[in-house]
């Protein structure tokens, strides 16, 4: 059986500020979300599906870098990566 999986490391399936608390919000939400600088209840939203993470935050980038890690290990797996370069690229430049 070949496996196929879209990876995608830009944003979560929390949302907006309005969607269901899932994983990162509750854990740490300002370390792992982008949030706007006048209103921390919001998100920065460069992905046009309620939030993006922060992948300046070392801690995010080490969780994607490690599940990278260990997908790779699978070898059963193809990647697509390029939305979380892309996104990093725009993040870098903001």
């Amino acid at each position: 059986i070949e496996v196929i999986l879209d990876v995608v490391y830009n944003h979560t399936g929390e949302g907006s500020h309005l969607g269901p608390t899932l994983s990162m919000r509750g854990i740490d939400n300002a370390a792992y979300y982008r949030l706007m600088p006048d209103d921390a209840r919001h998100y920065m939203d460069f992905t046009g599906t309620g939030n993006t993470l922060n992948l300046r935050e070392p801690r995010v980038l080490q969780l994607v870098m490690d599940k990278e890690s260990m997908l790779a290990a699978m070898r059963n797996a193809v990647f697509i990566f390029v939305v979380c370069l892309l996104c990093w690229c725009k993040i870098r430049t903001i």
